[in-house]
């Protein structure tokens, strides 16, 4: 059986419209494990996520997604020697940037570093059909089946239509009018805006930070004593730097932060594979001589209030924005090649995203083959400029992120640099609470 449906409007931005000549935003996320893994092994399991996720059997064709049921071909496994400790590191952006057969599909593939005593599985899928919070998902569930072959978990049927996303919202007459009206004077507003502009290229590129065991939890120890999320704490001190590196006279910073669509749309659960999130955009004033830890308490405060403020309220809700955005999305397909052109325009330089994926526990009793570390995800935006900032906290409790940016936005040597005084903040930070303590 063949479930087809019309691309929402915001998988058409993530996909880029299909464009051929640009490669589609990715997701990529990394892992480390122990053991002699069998090849029958590995197969077995992408198998069997493959049958669960209606998102690893997807094609797409013109403006269609669809889902098949039988005869589709299996992820892609492509198996390379471990020679070095980072050998997964040199050879992934390639991996990464490899063109996908969008009409043949899977729009999914996975990347096999092998050597007898430790392996690393690069996965990587278009964002299009997974979120971060799907790669946590992915990354659960393989490690279950590489361990337990014969563990069985259900499969679902994806999302059909918008309807069946938000079931009560419908649209009105004026409704379908204004949107046909105001579609039309965005079209108009692009046409202009974006007038012979080229868009420059895209160079993306991301530095990892892994604190150490001890520093790890002396910041955990920190944050919970003066009753800040480690999250939050670290988010500051990264917006902080990026002002003080590009923007020492802006009052304010403005980040961007992905929501789990699955707490809003009961329709998407915990279990299931989605492609987008809804934004939040908190603004923080920042500045060296207050308080870093009440900076942070004022951020959670804000993000709390806006998270909120999107549940709740019927004119800045999520299912209210889907009902905009997406339901009016049926106008807008006539306008997104405008519209990704005229987000090809670089953003300010201390305005990014930040992307929490929280703590991973990923445990079994016993394991036969065992993780030894995870890496925080990647993202790569061709179509768009931002800065991301994202944290994960393993399993074993240490904290690592991920600093990714443009080379036409920041070159790799100012975001070492950024990357450096990030990790020596926390260090001082953590010195100068213990000191107090004492």
């Amino acid at each position: 059986m063949t479930i087809k449906r019309k691309l929402f409007y915001a998988e058409r931005l993530l996909f880029l419209n299909g464009d051929p000549s640009k490669i589609p935003i990715t997701i990529t996320f990394p892992i480390s494990i122990k053991g002699n893994i069998p090849e029958a092994r590995v197969r077995l399991a992408l198998d069997k996520l493959q049958k669960r996720h209606p998102a690893l059997r997807a094609r797409i064709e013109e403006n269609y997604i669809f889902y098949e049921d039988a005869d589709f071909p299996p992820i892609p496994l492509q198996i390379i020697d471990r020679e070095y400790e980072n050998t997964w590191k040199l050879k992934k952006d390639k991996f990464v940037s490899e063109r996908y057969n969008f009409k043949k599909g899977p729009l999914f593939r996975v990347l096999w570093v092998k050597s007898e005593k430790v392996s690393e599985f690069v996965f990587s899928g278009l964002h299009v059909i997974m979120d971060w919070r799907s790669c946590v998902l992915l990354i659960n569930e393989f490690y279950i089946f590489l361990n337990q072959p014969d563990q069985e978990l259900a499969p679902y049927l994806p999302i059909r239509s918008m309807e069946e996303l938000v079931p009560d919202i419908s649209l009105t007459r004026r409704e379908k009018l204004l949107g046909n009206v105001w579609t039309e004077i965005l079209r108009w507003k692009l046409i202009f805006t974006t007038w012979n502009k080229k868009a420059p290229p895209c160079r993306y590129y991301t530095l990892n930070l892994a604190l150490n065991a001890e520093t790890s939890l002396a910041l955990k120890k920190a944050a919970e004593k003066k009753n800040v999320s480690v999250g939050n704490i670290c988010c500051i001190l990264a917006a902080r730097l990026f002002k003080a590196h590009f923007h020492p006279h802006r009052s304010k910073s403005t980040i961007f932060m992905p929501l789990d669509i699955r707490h809003f749309v009961p329709a998407v659960k915990k279990d299931m594979f989605f492609g987008f999130a809804p934004m939040i955009r908190p603004k923080i004033r920042l500045s060296d001589g207050d308080d870093v830890w009440e900076q942070a308490r004022a951020f959670e405060r804000e993000v709390i209030h806006r998270a909120s403020t999107m549940q709740k309220t019927r004119s800045h809700s999520i299912r209210y924005s889907i009902k905009r955005g997406l339901l009016f999305g049926e106008y807008y397909h006539r306008i997104i090649k405008l519209l990704l052109k005229r987000n090809y325009v670089v953003n300010e330089k201390q305005d990014f995203i930040f992307a929490n994926l929280g703590k991973q526990t990923i445990r079994l009793k016993n394991p036969e083959f065992e993780i030894q570390r995870l890496f925080t995800s990647e993202i790569c935006f061709p179509w768009y400029n931002p800065t991301y900032f994202g944290i994960i906290e393993h399993f074993n409790a240490i904290l690592e992120f991920a600093f990714s940016s443009n080379e036409d936005l920041i070159r790799p040597e100012e975001l070492r640099v950024i990357r450096s005084e990030f990790e020596q903040d926390i260090k001082d930070l953590i010195k100068e609470e213990m000191i107090k303590t004492e």
